[in-house]
């Protein structure tokens, strides 16, 4: 179909915990109880644009996403991967009563 594509291409479907227990990407996608104050979805692209931007070594070098971070854990350390920060924009703006999808 598109002869440009990589070849090894992956598609993830899973995600580990910290024990080391599969789970589908899915649940990962729950809504954010936010103040009222980020109810207008530019206002919540803001904020989830303020956490640092922090890309692991193997993913950087290899262009692989070896790990996902659940959006409780990205909001306490204030720092996730693009991944990361895809995620919580998404429950984000489910927060906000949006629809969203990674």
């Amino acid at each position: 179909w598109f002869p440009d594509a990589p070849g090894e291409r992956r598609f993830l479907t899973k995600y580990s915990d910290a024990e080391g227990t599969d789970f589908p990407l899915p649940l990962l996608l729950t809504p954010l109880a936010l103040p009222a104050s980020l109810a207008d979805p530019v206002k919540v692209q803001n904020w989830v644009k303020c956490i640092e931007f922090c890309v692991p070594p193997r993913q950087r070098s290899m262009g692989q996403i070896s790990a996902w971070q659940r959006p409780d854990d990205v909001l306490s350390l204030r720092r996730g991967s693009v991944q990361d920060h895809a995620v919580l924009l998404c429950c984000a703006l489910l927060g906000v009563a949006k629809k969203a999808y990674v």
